[in-house]
């Protein structure tokens, strides 16, 4: 009986942590590109900048951000990226409350 109890609750606890994550993950979420520069020309060094807030009470374990740009545009470190008719890169972040995480690419 107290194994059947211990379960019981155990799928309790993970159906309210499944129904709050499934209903507010993305809320005070966002993700932010900018460029160090408002304009360049060829052979012009720039630094592309990548923010990612979360402004909830809700940590994020795993959060998959991607963008795509032009195939023109060359990046010093070539990782994470899948070039076709535009340039792909996609990175997997985890973060906690409150938090914010900028990258300099």
């Amino acid at each position: 009986m107290t194994v059947f109890l211990i379960i019981l609750g155990a799928l309790f606890v993970y159906s309210i942590y499944n129904y709050t994550y499934s209903k507010l993950w993305d809320k005070n979420l966002s993700a932010k590109l900018s460029f160090s520069s408002p304009r360049a020309v060829e052979d012009d060094m720039i630094t592309l900048y990548e923010e990612i807030t979360n402004k909830k009470s809700l940590p994020i374990p795993i959060l998959k951000v991607g963008f795509k740009t032009d195939k023109s545009l060359v990046f010093e470190d070539s990782k994470n990226i899948n070039v076709s008719d535009f340039c792909y890169r996609s990175y997997i972040f985890s973060l906690l409350f409150y938090q914010r995480i900028t990258r300099t690419l």
